[in-house]
């Protein structure tokens, strides 16, 4: 008696492919302001200190890697607290066009504390702005 049997090899290869990409953070905040204006100048034009404070509540927190073949979602940064806090300092700048509608110019200055749970190193994050548009006024 013959005895037949087959036998099935797998082979497997590796390909290795090399491919550039970035990794990604995306996050932001609803801000709350408490800010106080000072009167500098008055009049058609007119120019405002600005000083106060920001709470800032975490509403946004995305990591991903992406290259132009695909993009794959890692989930959130888990350093970054869900509340944090700046300093604003800034001057708001109105021009006035009629007795109710201002062109408005405000660069703001913010320091922002508390950010990371954990240790950041020596980052301090802070952003400069640069505010415009137009005011109506219904006095």
């Amino acid at each position: 008696a013959s005895e037949e049997f087959s036998q099935i090899q797998t082979a497997e290869t590796s390909v290795s492919t090399h491919l550039k990409g970035s990794l990604n953070q995306e996050y932001g905040y609803v801000e709350v302001p408490l800010e106080l204006k000072y009167n500098l100048i008055d009049g058609r034009f007119r120019a405002h200190l600005i000083t106060g404070f920001s709470t800032l509540i975490l509403n946004s927190n995305e990591v991903y890697v992406e290259n132009s073949e695909f993009s794959s979602d890692l989930g959130e940064a888990n350093n970054l607290n869900n509340i944090n806090f700046s300093g604003n300092f800034g001057f708001d700048f109105d021009y006035s066009l009629n007795e109710n509608l201002y062109i408005n110019v405000a660069p703001i200055f913010k320091i922002y504390t508390n950010t990371f749970s954990q240790d950041a190193g020596n980052f301090e994050p802070y952003t400069i702005g640069l505010y415009t548009g137009l005011n109506y006024r219904f006095d």
